[in-house]
């Protein structure tokens, strides 16, 4: 493997064969994630299939740091790699405490490169994202649309149960393994149980269409004279908002903008619409929390036959 200045990334070299990482005493063989060799990329990370070299030949995924430790880390640099050291212990705390809806980490460790080094972790590897499931399987059932809504939700309470906040919630950060769901990419958790804070003032936290007003008060607020006015603190109530858009995403394959209406979703279900309604509230103080979004929707079981 070398590192590309340019894409400020880690890239592998020819032949394949030679790219190599030995963590935990386990040898690893990292080649492209998806086919044709197409590098996949994000803001924090570099992730590639990683093939255990045991007698198994387990897939697993690597996920690499774009940003190395050396003697003169820059400003921005170090908030990313703060951000992707976060998203190891957010991991390993959800490993060590069984949250089932949470995907695992197998292990983590550093490659040296160039006078860097740069942070890894390796995870189990899953199926589609919720995005592609539902481009694949236009004929999903609303029941079943209902048991994958329910098993993300939990996945955030889980999160939430130990004061860490996902911020990132979306379909591409949806995943699956085994027909069950797993909340993926904690590259922006916020955890308030740890001992370093990340600074984000004024920074947009969060993904485009998918941003709570908290996040997006926190954005084009912080640093004005209306920084009192308006709420920036992102918390359990922002996430109960973006899975309020989510759940709109899975059952009226859009998301929600502006002032919605009943008769805006599809489904024709106003007991379900009134659920999302309640969770996508612009002020916090009116939006239900997480614990009452989980059993709302559970108690939708009966009438999808669940």
């Amino acid at each position: 493997m070398r590192f590309d200045s340019k894409l400020n990334a880690v890239l592998l070299t020819n032949p394949i064969s030679a790219n190599v990482v030995t963590c935990k005493g386990k040898r690893y063989q990292i080649s492209f994630l998806k086919a044709y060799r197409q590098l996949v990329m994000g803001g924090n990370g570099v992730v590639y299939k990683a093939t255990s070299l045991n007698r198994d030949r387990t897939d697993y995924v690597i996920k690499i740091c774009r940003f190395g430790y050396d003697g003169n880390i820059k400003e921005y640099a170090k908030k990313r790699i703060d951000r992707f050291e976060r998203e190891i212990e957010a991991l390993n705390l959800a490993n060590s405490e069984g949250l089932t809806n949470i995907v695992q980490i197998i292990a983590d460790g550093s490659i040296e490169l160039d006078g860097k080094s740069f942070r890894y972790f390796i995870m189990e590897k899953c199926d589609d994202n919720l995005s592609t499931y539902l481009l694949n399987n236009e004929e999903v059932a609303p029941s079943q649309k209902l048991l994958l809504y329910h098993q993300i939700i939990q996945g955030i309470q889980q999160l939430n149960a130990f004061f860490i906040y996902h911020r990132d919630i979306k379909s591409e950060n949806i995943l699956f393994k085994n027909g069950g769901i797993k909340v993926s990419d904690l590259g922006l958790v916020d955890n308030r149980n740890t001992d370093f804070i990340i600074e984000e003032y004024a920074e947009k936290i969060g993904p485009v269409g998918w941003l709570s007003p908290e996040a997006a008060n926190k954005f084009l607020v912080e640093g004005t004279s209306n920084l009192y006015e308006h709420s920036c603190i992102i918390d359990s109530k922002s996430e109960v908002f973006q899975l309020g858009k989510l759940g709109w995403y899975i059952f009226n394959g859009n998301l929600p903008i502006g002032q919605i209406q009943s008769e805006d979703f599809k489904l024709g279900d106003e007991n379900l619409f009134g659920i999302l309604f309640d969770a996508l509230q612009y002020n916090a103080e009116r939006r239900i929390d997480v614990d009452t979004l989980l059993n709302r929707v559970h108690e939708l079981f009966p009438d999808y036959y669940i």
